[in-house]
């Protein structure tokens, strides 16, 4: 698959994250995402129209691009 600016990202953690409580199966529509060393950033929010970054550790979090 080729990344283009139309990509869209779904990110869904496979186990619950201690940090910020978020449970595991939550899925987020981010509209983009890097990583950074060990954990994945999650930039903004497709349905909640902003631009927060959540910062995820990479063994928790399965990106699906499409």
């Amino acid at each position: 698959m080729k990344l283009t600016a139309q990509s869209k990202f779904k990110a869904t953690l496979t186990e619950d994250d201690k940090r910020t409580g978020y449970k595991k199966g939550l899925v987020l529509l981010p509209k983009g995402v890097y990583w950074h060393k060990k954990n994945v950033i999650l930039v903004g929010s497709v349905p909640g129209d902003y631009t927060t970054r959540l910062s995820f550790p990479a063994d928790i979090v399965e990106v699906t691009v499409y």
